[in-house]
């Protein structure tokens, strides 16, 4: 960090907040916890999986990026070999030409956060074989910009061979540090939130390989599988909120802005176009609210109506105030669309890609036509949410 930013008082607060001591056990606050929640973070599971995160994030490398850096966080590529069980391919042209005409032109770094190979259904040969001209991206961006690789519990053995079979030089890591602005960002998949996934996680790869695999199960399904995601998702969000660091996963495939689900996004966005319309006096504006309010709620009943019970559920939040400590960058191997994580200007924002031609633009998204980007194959840009990193990171200091 430079002297400027440890000689003013403010900044160096706020990056202290976000650099706590994580040693365990925990302190005791039960005179200031519910009841419910003091179990929930007591229980030995949950212990375990704050310890893991915290080794984790205590041998996690440590970067700056400043308040001019540029940063782009992608997850869950799972790239295969190329052939009609390969999840990757579908969006592979779209991820591609999306990293090399904007992200790798406009100057981002690059951060793959697990699960890049899916090495739990293919052989590293099968991949590197036929995906030379990805790595050959991924070059680019190592030799330009910058390239953060960090592994998953589908490439985790990455990890232990320290990607010798690569045909890139790079390193493997759990886990990463950014220091943006006046905090810090901390990277990890976010399967060591999860007992099942760390402990059996080498049965489990045999099993997807010789099994499941060969008869055509693929990973969409993994963000719909609702308990087990909202556990290690209020694990992760747990473990930020307590230690007051914003911290970014992949793994769920489910993206996260603030630790707000989609469900969560538009319940606060009808409340606060209720709070416009009860003082409003524009005679146009009050049917423009009137539209969007009924648009939101009709989206709400639909998601209802679907059965996903990830999505509907309770929020990260309970009964607490929110912390925005929990980010998600969502997958690359969702139906015709990717999501990203950008790091830019001294902001974050969620960023969605989609082919014009295939498919649509999301439902919750910024005002039509602002900050949209288009790539010379009609790939389109979106921002579903954007934040001011001061504004987070002084929310997470003074209420985490």
């Amino acid at each position: 960090m430079s002297t400027e930013l440890l000689s003013n008082p403010k900044t160096s607060s706020v990056y202290q907040a976000a650099t706590a001591d994580l040693t365990f056990p925990l302190p005791d606050t039960s005179a200031l916890e519910p009841k419910s929640l003091r179990q929930r973070l007591y229980s030995p599971v949950d212990r375990l999986a704050y310890d893991r995160i915290a080794g984790v994030y205590q041998s996690a490398p440590v970067v700056e990026l400043g308040r001019e850096g540029r940063l782009v966080i992608f997850s869950d590529l799972h790239v295969g070999h190329r052939g009609w069980r390969d999840d990757f391919l579908p969006n592979s042209k779209l991820f591609m030409e999306v990293c090399a005409q904007h992200y790798l032109d406009s100057g981002y770094q690059l951060a793959l956060n697990g699960d890049v190979e899916e090495l739990q259904n293919f052989p590293l040969s099968a991949i590197t074989s036929k995906w030379g001209d990805l790595y050959e991206l991924f070059r680019a961006f190592q030799n330009e910009t910058n390239l953060y690789k960090i592994v998953g519990n589908h490439d985790l053995s990455l990890l232990q061979d320290h990607g010798k079979n690569l045909p890139i030089d790079v390193e493997h890591i759990e886990g990463l540090r950014v220091r943006a602005g006046g905090g810090e960002i901390f990277l990890l998949h976010g399967h060591q939130a999860s007992h099942y996934q760390t402990f059996a996680g080498q049965q489990l790869g045999l099993f997807m390989k010789y099994l499941l695999s060969p008869l055509g199960f693929r990973n969409y399904s993994k963000s719909y599988e609702s308990n087990s995601i909202y556990r290690l998702e209020k694990r992760c969000y747990d473990f930020a909120r307590r230690h007051g660091v914003m911290t970014m996963i992949g793994h769920t495939h489910r993206p996260l802005f603030e630790a707000l689900s989609k469900v969560d996004s538009l319940r606060y966005r009808i409340e606060a176009l209720c709070r416009e319309h009860s003082q409003c006096s524009d005679a146009g504006r009050l049917e423009d609210l009137t539209r969007e309010i009924a648009r939101c709620n009709a989206e709400l009943r639909r998601i209802r109506q679907k059965g996903h019970r990830s999505s509907v559920r309770g929020s990260l939040y309970d009964r607490e105030t929110g912390v925005p400590c929990l980010f998600n960058s969502g997958s690359v191997i969702s139906k015709n669309y990717i999501t990203s994580l950008e790091i830019r200007d001294g902001k974050i924002s969620l960023a969605y890609w989609y082919d014009d031609k295939n498919g649509e633009a999301p439902f919750m998204c910024e005002e039509e036509g602002w900050n949209t980007v288009r790539t010379s194959s009609g790939y389109r840009r979106v921002i579903i949410r954007q934040e001011n990193l001061d504004y987070l990171f002084t929310r997470i200091r003074f209420l985490a």
